[in-house]
């Protein structure tokens, strides 16, 4: 039960770092865009 929490939180955090990269990648194509 321990490791599947444990796995859950692991890919949640995964899943969230994997967003914000994305998100911080199309804000800087929009920004190189807009110039």
């Amino acid at each position: 039960m321990t490791t599947v929490y444990v796995l859950a939180i692991l890919l949640a955090l995964g899943l969230t770092g994997l967003f914000l990269w994305v998100t911080k990648k199309a804000y800087s194509r929009k920004w190189e865009d807009d110039e």
